[in-house]
């Protein structure tokens, strides 16, 4: 009965393990259709690149706006936001 018994384990694993992959694999394809569609990436490599530069590009904004608002501070003072 034993060796029924564990095939019968071993069998539900295999299954359990084929749908995870399968789920799994799914997840992956459709990530990759929704780089593609959203930010014409067509692999990890150039989803990895352009997540860089979008990156890059936020620091220099966030940089620019940090500037102009010390200027207009050294201008017209510090605004009180409960005002």
């Amino acid at each position: 009965m034993t060796d029924i018994r564990d095939y019968k384990e071993l069998k539900q694993k295999a299954e359990n393990i084929r749908v995870k992959r399968d789920r799994a694999t799914g997840q992956l394809e459709s990530s990759m259709e929704q780089l593609d569609t959203e930010f014409g990436c067509k692999t990890l490599k150039d989803a990895r690149a352009e997540l860089k530069k979008r990156m890059k590009e936020a620091d220099e904004a966030e940089s620019a706006y940090l500037e102009t608002a010390r200027h207009f501070e050294e201008k017209w003072g510090a605004i009180d936001e409960d005002e």
